[in-house]
């Protein structure tokens, strides 16, 4: 009896059981909506051990549903996480490290009455955890053999070097294994000098106990090249010491600089900066009145050889017992007013007999070729804020007395150098500061450019007005129009110019651009006459037209 009770009840249960999940499923079905809109993935990454998301969706009150599933068959998708809404990425951290996934979101919403929306998904993202590749920040040549520099890895645990002798494609051996993932650098110095080598390398993750690796990186071929001399060797005499310089040779370890009297076979080794950046010295052990000869070589050791290159070009250069000197006065040189003329004084101290200089304006030598080729030296004046000129009266064997003129605003440099010795030189700023002449100049020429583009354009209204008929007076209405405002232009030019030819009388520039002013001046009001009246006929245009022919060219200053 009591089994059969237990019976019955259990058919009981079982049914109200089904009763539930059907009504829970009918419930389900009326309740939950697909909407059209999906959310868009902007992106996906991955490292090692974490796949990162970034997207969005256009309705900010939406959850968002991120599920996965391994790129294998029969997998299936898992959701992950439900992310609040207004949160627009996602780290995955449960993946495991050199494996492939597929990645997906939803977007996802319950009303208050329980209404649930969830929009179809945002379409399948493909990614493998892996390393990315990484890149040398630097890869040289250098004194004892390769360099190579990388910077800082958060992801990876090390680094792995590589390197191939038979080719870019070819076999490569691991050279050294850095176990760090900071900024670091490595030197390749077990290499021979002209053979060539390949690298690349790689970074690498531990995790548990399994290392592992990135894809190589890009592939560099390096030569080890033959030493080269060092180039543009130069050695001057001054008075602390005789100067010596050279151009940096890219890949050497240092260099050695030699010394010999002008007859003597052996060079003695009189220096060997320790800085392969050093590319100076001065000897201050050579004699007084003796002659020598200097050369410098570079020099690198590779794989525990030192080979040096041959000598730099040999230079010949006397002690002297007194060192030229070049003196600029003043040494600070700046114009207050346009055509103001500033002297400058260069001084020649302790100059041999016969010795010269060579002055410059900027990177051009001022030449009496140069002066003399008209051609030449407008183009120079072109592109130069200032000239000179020679003060022939007072200038002597040992000061040249010269004329800085102004041109136009801006920066130049005034160099001068000793004709035998290059390397002794003075050079001062010269400034051209933009001072109100130069604006009001400006004004005057485009004023003066202005109403002459005007009398033009009037000249070609009153012509068609004078072959058609049916079109003369509004053509010569519209002529007067722009006579009109020729004639303005042209007054504010006169005003300009007439003050500026008042304070510069000596200079007949301006008095040029103040006739050919007037003159197209004139010509406009003579022309505004001939049309001033009630009816204009053929002939009072005919006569405006005579007026306004001005063939004369002009050019301004600027």
């Amino acid at each position: 009896m009591k089994k059969k009770i237990i019976s019955v009840i259990s058919i009981v249960l079982a049914l109200m059981t089904m009763m539930s999940v059907f009504s829970a499923t009918i419930a389900s079905a009326a309740e939950t909506i697909t909407t059209d809109e999906r959310p868009v993935i902007n992106s996906i990454s991955a490292t090692i051990d974490t796949v990162t998301l970034e997207f969005e969706y256009d309705d900010s009150d939406f959850q968002t549903l991120v599920y996965r599933k391994e790129a294998k068959s029969g997998a299936k998708w898992g959701r992950i996480a439900v992310l609040p809404a207004g949160v627009d990425s996602y780290k995955d951290k449960k993946v495991a490290p050199g494996k492939t996934y597929y990645y997906t979101v939803k977007a996802y919403y319950k009303a208050k009455d329980g209404t649930q929306y969830i929009s179809k998904s945002a379409g399948d993202y493909k990614v493998t955890t892996t390393l990315a590749k990484p890149e040398f920040s630097l890869i040289s040549n250098m004194g004892k053999g390769v360099v190579m520099q990388w910077k800082q890895r958060s992801d990876a645990t090390g680094f792995v070097i590589y390197r191939s002798t038979t080719g870019k494609t070819g076999s490569y051996k691991a050279i050294a294994t850095i176990k760090s993932n900071k900024a670091g650098q490595y030197i390749d110095t077990k290499v021979n000098i002209g053979s060539t080598y390949y690298y690349c390398f790689k970074a690498y993750k531990t995790i548990s106990g399994v290392s592992y690796y990135s894809s190589a990186s890009k592939v560099h071929k390096k030569i080890i090249s033959d030493v080269s001399a060092p180039q543009n060797f130069k050695v001057v005499v001054m008075e602390d010491g005789i100067h010596i310089s050279y151009d940096k040779v890219p890949g050497v370890l240092g260099y050695s600089i030699y010394r010999r009297e002008v007859g003597a076979k052996k060079w003695d080794k009189i220096a060997q900066p320790t800085s392969v950046n050093k590319l100076s010295f001065v000897d201050t052990t050579a004699e007084t009145g003796k002659t020598y000869q200097y050369t410098v070589k570079s020099y690198k050791t590779v794989n525990g050889k030192t080979k040096s290159s041959t000598s730099a070009p040999y230079t010949k250069v006397i002690n002297l017992v007194i060192t030229p000197k070049i003196e600029i006065e003043p040494t600070e040189i700046s114009f207050k007013d346009y055509y103001e003329t500033i002297p400058v004084t260069i001084k020649l101290k302790d100059f041999e007999k016969g010795d010269g200089v060579k002055i410059f304006i900027d990177k051009t030598e001022i030449t009496e070729e140069l002066v003399k080729d008209e051609k030449a030296y407008k183009e120079f004046l072109a592109k130069s804020v200032f000239t000179y000129v020679v003060d022939e009266k007072e200038s002597d064997e040992d000061e040249i007395v010269i004329n800085l003129v102004r041109l136009v605003p801006g920066e130049g440099t005034l160099k001068v150098v000793h004709k035998k010795y290059s390397e002794i030189y003075t050079e001062v700023a010269v400034k051209c500061p933009e001072l109100q002449y130069d604006t009001d100049y400006k004004d005057a020429v485009n004023n003066a450019l202005a109403g002459v583009e005007g009398v033009e354009n009037a000249k070609i209204l009153l012509e068609e007005a004078r072959d058609k008929e049916d079109v003369r007076e509004t053509q010569v209405k519209s002529a007067v129009i722009v006579l009109t405002g020729a004639k303005s232009s042209l007054e504010n030019s006169k005003l300009i110019l007439i003050k500026y030819e008042a304070a510069y009388k000596k200079y007949p520039a301006f008095k040029s651009d103040l006739d050919y002013v007037e003159d197209y001046l004139d010509a406009v009001n003579d022309a505004l006459k001939d049309l001033d009246k009630d009816v204009v006929d053929e002939l009072n245009i005919k006569n405006a037209i005579r007026e306004l022919d001005i063939s004369e060219d002009h050019e301004f200053q600027s």
